[in-house]
């Protein structure tokens, strides 16, 4: 799914995450993702329009290595 702050990113879909590895932050693929069994097992929320960066950032600012986008806005 397109990311809610920038329509040409991807921000993973319905059961899947587009992973980012901390490293450089490079594109990790996507990663399947369910209610039942969280692929990464913290939220971020509050980030309005996401986008890409905003994730990335918001995640290496709370100090985690990965970081992942689901349904555009989460």
């Amino acid at each position: 799914m397109a990311c809610n702050g920038n329509q040409n990113q991807t921000c993973g879909g319905p059961n899947g995450l587009s992973v980012y590895e901390l490293t450089g932050w490079f594109n990790a693929g996507c990663w399947n993702d369910t209610v039942g069994g969280r692929t990464l097992g913290q939220q971020q929320f509050g980030l309005g329009d996401l986008t890409v960066l905003k994730c990335t950032e918001a995640c290496a600012d709370n100090g985690y290595a990965l970081a992942g986008l689901e349904y555009g806005n989460e």
